[in-house]
């Protein structure tokens, strides 16, 4: 196997990992509007498989959702953290490879 197809697998799985995380970052935001307007969104479940999502991924922004304590606190980090997701996977699908140190 060459090199470059090693790093491109590699780089593909970043990406999927890094998509993963965003699709639960999607859930904890929704979750927790959800709960604002009632008792039917828990985004504490969300949360946890947001947690395991992030496992090797260099994400820190993303802990400001974990560490929130309450639906308001992790609707609005996961507001914040939406577009650090779409910007870094932008940077990522367009082969800047010096992304991740």
């Amino acid at each position: 196997m060459t090199r470059e197809r090693v790093d491109g697998e590699a780089d593909q799985r970043l990406i999927l990992g890094v998509e993963r995380v965003g699709t639960n970052v999607e859930e904890v935001f929704f979750a927790a509007e959800q709960m604002a307007t009632g008792p039917e969104g828990d985004w504490r479940k969300h949360r946890n498989r947001l947690r395991h999502a992030l496992v090797g991924l260099p994400l820190p922004e993303c802990d400001e959702i974990l560490n929130a304590s309450s639906s308001d606190q992790a609707m609005a980090a996961a507001g914040r953290v939406r577009g650090v997701i779409e910007n870094y996977l932008r940077d990522l699908r367009d082969g800047a490879g010096d992304v991740i140190e």
